[in-house]
């Protein structure tokens, strides 16, 4: 083997190493799994079926995707995620059982921790967005003479935690009464046509 030879494969070897060493100091984009079971399969995107352990973590490109959790005897779950490059970010999962042989892979403590945890951050984004979409919250319960003004369960939306209405509950009927709560809210600064109004109490009759 000749020098020239020979200086061109140290030369490469060093141009490879140099990658390596910089491939391995790139802060990596990825996902650290906390899941309950700790067992699952997870999509990204349009991409195949991954089976990933709880405590386990993923590659990912940067940018906004949607995951699919799932797992035979639970629910499935879908989210959509936005990650920065070089960001590494949790993915908190507590998916819900279907039979008693799935409740009974979430008895553990592990898994009951994720669970709190999970559930705690569903109330928390819930909350956070009655608060955007209900500035009116910050005000009730209005406790007048004649009438109450409080948040309610909605009934054009039944079901979801992330809507409201807005219930009235006076001895008056509701044709007398309905003018002054309507000044009330807007003199407080709202428009009762952005609520779900629910007249209730012996006035509503």
């Amino acid at each position: 083997m000749s020098n020239k030879q020979k200086l061109l494969i140290i030369a490469i070897i060093a141009v490879l190493t140099i990658l390596g060493l910089v491939f391995l100091f790139i802060p990596k984009t990825q996902l650290t799994l906390a899941i309950a079971p700790s067992q699952a399969n997870i999509q990204i995107d349009n991409g195949s079926t991954q089976r990933v352990s709880n405590g386990g973590k993923l590659s990912i490109s940067p940018g906004s995707h949607t995951i699919i959790v799932s797992e035979d005897e639970f629910t499935r779950y879908q989210t959509t995620i936005s990650i920065k490059k070089g960001e590494t970010q949790e993915l908190l999962v507590a998916l819900v059982p279907n039979t008693d042989a799935a409740r009974e892979r979430l008895n553990n403590p592990t898994s009951q921790d994720i669970v709190q945890r999970f559930n705690g951050k569903t109330l928390s984004t819930q909350t956070d967005q009655l608060d955007k979409d209900y500035p009116i919250l910050k005000d009730l319960p209005i406790e007048a003479r004649l009438y109450r003004v409080y948040p309610c369960n909605s009934i054009l939306h039944p079901g979801d935690a992330t809507k409201i209405a807005v219930c009235v509950d006076s001895d008056i009927d509701v044709a007398t009464i309905k003018p002054y709560v309507e000044q009330d809210l807007a003199t407080r600064g709202y428009k009762v046509s952005d609520y779900e109004m629910i007249y209730t109490g012996d006035g509503s009759e």
